[in-house]
């Protein structure tokens, strides 16, 4: 199975800017911004986030996520709920196919 899924945090250590890695990009399905409840205090920008994905990877879904607050958990909880479904049924699929091959 494979998670079509990137997580990315919003706390850095310092304040240089974070380019995203194209190859990780082109994976996922959606870019989960974890720790969503930090963007404020650590200036996180959400525009210049957003710009950074469109470069690699434009369109790409943003889904924000904070475990502390449960920003966002339920949708990211339903999403992976989501692709287990699919996964499994393909490869349920799959596993009919061959056996009747």
């Amino acid at each position: 199975m494979r998670l079509a899924e990137v997580a990315a945090g919003v706390a850095l250590e310092d304040d240089r800017e974070v380019e995203p890695a194209p190859s990780s990009y082109d994976l996922g399905e959606s870019l989960r911004a974890a720790k969503i409840d930090l963007a404020e205090a650590v200036g996180f920008d959400r525009a210049a986030a957003r710009e950074a994905v469109d470069r690699v990877r434009p369109g790409l879904e943003i889904l924000e996520t904070s475990a502390r607050t449960g920003e966002g958990m339920d949708e990211w909880l339903a999403r992976l709920t989501g692709l287990v479904a699919r996964s499994e049924g393909g490869e349920a699929r799959a596993a009919a196919r061959r056996a009747s091959a």
